[in-house]
């Protein structure tokens, strides 16, 4: 990355791919001093520590990120690491904010029902699933959630 964006200046960096604090890190290291605006793409998954604790919807200054472990010797990369989704964006996010090197804005996006333009195969693989008879994974407990469409949320990024 650093010999692809070496040398130009942007508006704006809409970064898409940030799963972990070391994706953060690359970021900031290649874009430091090269963009008016940048930003990432976070998840309403940071907010599962909080699951329990509040009462009412999260804020967003519900999170302490300041406070936040980073934990750049984690194998963020490993297959495994999927498993800790939220804990890698959480952490990425508190990585940008702390690091300073990037005037950052992260989005926290819901769930998003992306409809017959899901490119993830999220709901294939859960009839996969259960045409071989395997049991569906989710999380324990039951709560309330934030959902949107895609094309609610290209709305709000444009």
């Amino acid at each position: 990355m650093a010999t692809a964006f070496a040398g130009a200046r942007y508006e704006l960096v809409y970064d898409q791919v940030c799963y972990s604090p070391l994706d953060a890190l690359i970021g900031a290291e290649v874009f430091a001093g090269k963009v008016g605006r940048y930003v990432m793409a976070s998840t309403i998954e940071v907010y599962r520590p909080l699951l329990g604790r509040l009462e009412r919807p999260f804020r967003e200054d519900d999170l302490a990120l300041a406070g936040e472990p980073i934990e750049l010797d984690y194998p963020w990369h490993a297959p495994a690491a999927a498993q800790r989704y939220g804990d890698g964006k959480r952490q990425a996010e508190a990585l940008l904010y702390r690091d300073g090197r990037l005037p950052v804005t992260s989005v926290r996006i819901g769930h998003v029902l992306a409809g017959s333009g899901d490119f993830t195969g999220r709901l294939a693989g859960y009839a996969d699933r259960l045409l071989r008879g395997q049991p569906l994974r989710h999380a324990a407990g039951s709560g309330p959630s934030s959902f949107i469409e895609a094309q609610g949320i290209a709305d709000f990024l444009h």
